[in-house]
C-alpha cells in the first residue's frame, strides 16, 4: 500500500486505485514485496505512456486452500 500511495501522489488524478481484499485473508502472512513488482509493472505498462486516466484494481480472496490475488 505504501508503493500505491507514492504512485497516487506521482500520478495524481490520473490514477484511480480500487483494492478489494476479503477480510478473511487479513491474518495470513505473505512475503514482503510479493505483489509490489506486479503492481509496479501494471502501472508502468498500463498508465505511464497513456494519455488520460487509468485504473488499477487489486482483488484478494481465499478459494479452498489457496490465496488468490488479481492485479
Amino acid at each position: 500500500e505504501s508503493y500505491i500511495k507514492i504512485q497516487k501522489i506521482r500520478y495524481r488524478e490520473r490514477l484511480q486505485v480500487t483494492i478489494m481484499i476479503s477480510p478473511d485473508i487479513y491474518d495470513y502472512h505473505l512475503p514482503k514485496l510479493l505483489l509490489q513488482p506486479i503492481v509496479e509493472n501494471a502501472i508502468i505498462h498500463g498508465l505511464e505512456n497513456k494519455v488520460g486516466k487509468g485504473s488499477l484494481m487489486i482483488n484478494g480472496r481465499r478459494e479452498d486452500d489457496k490465496l488468490i490475488f488479481e492485479v
